[in-house]
């Protein structure tokens, strides 16, 4: 592009900038583009399917924290429990 401006041929120049010839600037641009829109749908697709797996793996699980808030609760009173008895 910039042999070409130094030559003094402005069409040459634009033309090389703009056009989808093969060979020319905006051609290998396209393809650049093409190929990274095929690379970034492929790596979504294996997100995606990580994602679904590792839900699938943890479906189960969901009720272990619920239980174990209840746990120290219960855990909790009944250790405070003993200590609030000796002010009576």
């Amino acid at each position: 592009m910039r042999a070409l401006r130094r030559s003094g041929d402005l069409r040459a120049t634009v033309a090389f900038n703009t056009s989808y010839v093969p060979g020319n600037s905006n051609y290998h641009f396209d393809r650049y583009d093409k190929a990274l829109e095929r690379f970034i749908a492929l790596n979504h697709s294996h997100f995606e399917g990580s994602i679904r797996d590792g839900e699938a793996a943890l479906g189960g699980w969901s009720f272990i924290p619920a239980i174990g808030a209840l746990l120290a609760t219960a855990l909790t009173l009944m250790g405070i429990r003993p200590r609030l008895n000796e002010y009576r």
